[in-house]
């Protein structure tokens, strides 16, 4: 049976979904932020992303409410770094 080390109350598997999550979350507040648009090709990939991290949350990540927290948290604040530096970068 594989050991799964904790980190911040979560398994390493939840940490690479929430490392996923990043994608689609990076998309949508450069939409919200900047009217970024994006074409049909990246629209699917980023699609099959979620889907992706849909299936392995539901079926594989035992999660709990203080890990969840501290994960939403680090994917919102390293998706808004990247947007930020990424246009800082290009000034």
């Amino acid at each position: 049976e594989e050991t799964l080390v904790d980190l911040k109350g979560n398994v390493i598997v939840a940490e690479q979904i929430a490392k996923l999550s990043m994608i689609p979350v990076v998309c949508v507040l450069e939409w919200l932020l900047n009217g970024k648009s994006y074409t049909r090709e990246v629209k699917s990939a980023v699609l099959v992303v979620v889907i992706g991290v849909g299936v392995c949350t539901v079926t594989d990540v035992n999660i709990n409410l203080k890990g969840f927290i501290s994960a939403l948290f680090a994917v919102l604040c390293t998706s808004l770094q990247q947007i930020v530096s990424l246009h800082i970068t290009f000034f």
